[in-house]
């Protein structure tokens, strides 16, 4: 099978560099596995960098069956802002020239990042015209995610400018071959959106990724950085948060818990990892001269791993925007997978899943008291922890192990190509 995976919304490197995307390169190593030939296409524009890899259409060769496409675009300097817009416009009009030049060659399917809309939207157009099957990834829910940025007093003119926008998902959806998505709940939302027909090929695929085996020398170099910040595993009382700051956290209820820690001398700390921009430099500034909170930037897998053993919990302050509460996002399988409890903000499908299978506590109404008691449990009930720490790691090895949720893809993806 020769398929073509097109992932433009994710950093790629292929070098074991310091980010792997969750779907290109997992689904890629999948299926490099099972003797496919795989033909990546990506930005030439890091999003998360905000630098160019290119500043023209290049193509790399890894091997006989592994080849690299990055695609080039203006590039912006804000993640929200017109600048992004013409940048998606440009990267999907420049994607869609390399498509005509390249007619007669011809993959057996086509896997879709969605997002960003355009791109997706070209693809399928393209690709449906052939024929050739297509499966959608879905992992936002763009354009209606943009409303969000906005108050709700506007939010009805905002939606009317967003009117190609949304014309452009409803048919990407309609025309796709099948639909991808990490729940049942974000695919049953892309049906009522796009009025699509439910498919039997439609594939639930969880976001998780490969686990790197750390070597001892690495864990032992990582518990050495960690000494200043005075982490170490004698003392678990505090909880981490590991990802990129943007607007869809809510950090004001955890600086409220960490503040009431101080003033009830409850000894726990608070270790927010990971970079952002604005966002955060802007959070760095919301948890200023609270002593409790440390921020020691992007940490890689060995800093992780050791800092998952140090940890009561990991905290996932979502906002209770659709976009999550149709969601299983990456962080949670993070967590399950280093048996870390969550504790969360979040209502909907994240709150089902933590009630069915006991791996934390759920407050979706930011009730300061409710947050406060299930940490409090998660710092001093050692029978708890553990339990929801056994029963985190279960849970991935049931639904999130990455070798098998990227096995069951590729079984898809080749029925579908009729393999």
């Amino acid at each position: 099978m020769k398929i073509w995976i097109i992932q433009t919304a994710e950093p790629l490197h292929i070098d074991d560099g310091r980010l792997r995307p969750m779907r290109a390169m997992n689904l890629a190593d999948a299926l490099l596995e099972k003797g496919h030939e795989v033909s990546i296409w990506s930005s030439a524009f890091n999003h998360s960098t905000k630098s160019h890899r290119s500043k023209k259409f290049s193509t790399r060769v890894i091997n006989d069956k592994l080849s690299i496409n990055l695609i080039p675009s203006f590039g912006y300097k804000k993640n929200i802002g017109i600048g992004r817009i013409f940048d998606h416009l440009n990267l999907a009009l420049n994607f869609k020239k390399e498509l005509k030049r390249r007619i007669n060659d011809k993959p057996d399917i086509v896997f879709i990042g969605y997002p960003p809309i355009e791109i997706s939207f070209v693809a399928v157009s393209f690709f449906s015209k052939r024929q050739i099957p297509t499966v959608v990834d879905v992992k936002d829910l763009w354009p209606k995610l943009f409303l969000e940025f906005f108050p709700k007093s506007t939010r009805p003119l905002v939606r009317l400018a967003l009117t190609p926008y949304y014309l452009m998902a409803k048919l990407t959806f309609q025309k796709a071959t099948a639909i991808s998505a990490m729940s049942q709940e974000y695919i049953n939302w892309i049906y009522k959106f796009s009025n699509r027909d439910a498919g039997e090929s439609d594939l639930i695929t969880p976001l998780t990724n490969k686990s790197r085996i750390n070597t001892q020398s690495e864990l032992m170099q990582a518990e050495e950085w960690w000494k200043k910040y005075n982490v170490n595993k004698k003392n678990i009382k505090r909880f981490c948060f590991i990802g990129y700051f943007n607007s869809m956290y809510d950090f004001s209820i955890v600086k409220l818990l960490a503040l009431r820690f101080i003033k009830e001398g409850i000894n726990c700390q608070f270790v927010l990892c990971g970079s952002g921009g604005n966002a955060y430099e802007n959070l760095q500034k919301l948890f200023l001269g609270i002593d409790n909170v440390i921020f020691p930037g992007w940490i890689d897998s060995p800093k992780i791993e050791f800092l998952s053993k140090c940890c009561s919990g990991y905290i996932m302050p979502y906002k209770n925007i659709e976009n999550f509460k149709l969601n299983i996002t990456n962080k949670v399988a993070d967590s399950l997978s280093y048996g870390l409890p969550i504790i969360t903000t979040l209502e909907g499908k994240l709150k089902d899943l933590i009630d069915e299978y006991e791996v934390g506590f759920a407050s979706p109404d930011n009730r300061q008291d409710k947050f406060y008691n299930c940490a409090k449990i998660l710092l001093e009930d050692n029978k708890v922890r553990e339990k929801f720490s056994e029963n985190a790691k279960n849970l991935y090895k049931l639904k999130f192990d990455s070798k098998k949720v990227y096995s069951d893809l590729v079984i898809g993806l080749e029925k579908l190509s009729n393999i």
